[in-house]
């Protein structure tokens, strides 16, 4: 699963982490201690200036290359 570090002000994404998928309870704290701790600040100035959500998990930039492609094959 992967976590995004946003700006509280405007929500703009800093910085994304992947967390091991086996571990979806503790990623979320996981996510927001390494971001803490790559901020060098403690957690109650952290929480005044960033949030950590989930990336959401969206198809946008994906290139379905098979919807493009011709059906129709060749006669030999």
């Amino acid at each position: 699963m992967k976590y995004e570090l946003r700006t509280l002000l405007n929500k703009e994404v800093i910085d994304v982490v992947d967390i091991y998928q086996g571990m979806d309870t503790v990623g979320f704290e996981m996510a927001k201690a390494y971001f803490v701790s790559r901020k060098q600040l403690d957690e109650k100035e952290f929480d005044k200036l960033f949030v950590v959500k989930k990336k959401p998990l969206d198809a946008v930039g994906r290139y379905d290359w098979w919807k493009e492609e011709n059906p129709n094959l060749d006669d030999y």
